[in-house]
């Protein structure tokens, strides 16, 4: 299955190659909907089992917290905003040197320092997105070890959006049990005068009209 906007179930993960070029620092942003308000979002780190070096993102009691570590202490910043279950939320990350910040939405953003002198992060083990296979390790790095359940709609790292599709179209190396957030949504529209619906987001979208007809559902 070519999973667009990956749907993860709280054991589901999808694999990306390990973060370049982003030892000194990285801007991630992330856009999700959470079914429940618990679960792990990203992590990279210098280990699968949260040893090392490391940076996650995770939902726990329905605040976001990222988690960053350069070698000798760990960064916690949480959101002062909460998640909430069933909406769409925007979280964006940060990170130059020891210094870090979190913004959920349009909150201001939370900032943090990690301790120690080290101001570099190895980064060998893939990026998991929505969970990891070694999940149950990483509950003292990044504070949870549950999965994500819920859909993500972007991902977008360093300015550049990546394509969660499976390789070779996409990003994505591998992955676990992961739905499509968009099945069904044509299920139920009608797109008249030989219109085709396609989806458009996780959640909405498009007919693609005949020549000569325009509108919602190619009504006109």
């Amino acid at each position: 299955i070519s999973v667009q906007y990956p749907r993860f179930y709280g054991y589901s993960y999808l694999t990306f190659e390990p973060l370049k070029n982003s030892y000194q620092k990285f801007q991630i942003s992330i856009e999700f909907k959470a079914d429940v308000e618990d679960g792990l979002l990203l992590y990279c780190g210098e280990t699968e089992i949260g040893h090392g070096d490391f940076l996650s993102l995770a939902i726990i009691r329905r605040r976001l917290q990222f988690r960053f570590n350069c070698g000798t202490g760990t960064a916690v910043l949480v959101s002062e905003s909460r998640v909430r279950a069933g909406h769409w939320h925007t979280a964006t990350i940060y990170r130059y040197g020891i210094n870090g910040w979190l913004r959920l939405d349009n909150d201001t953003p939370v900032t943090g320092k990690s301790k120690g002198l080290y101001t570099k992060i190895t980064f060998r083990s893939p990026l998991y997105l929505g969970g990891a296979p070694s999940a149950y390790w990483l509950v003292k790095a990044a504070g949870t070890n549950r999965g994500f359940r819920g859909c993500v709609q972007s991902l977008v790292i360093n300015s550049r959006r990546v394509n969660m599709r499976a390789w070779p179209i996409g990003r994505a190396v591998s992955g676990a049990d992961v739905g499509e957030c968009s099945t069904g949504l044509c299920n139920k529209v009608s797109c008249v005068n030989g219109g085709a619906c396609v989806p458009h987001r996780a959640d909405s979208y498009l007919c693609l009209c005949s020549m000569g007809f325009q509108g919602k559902h190619c009504e006109q």
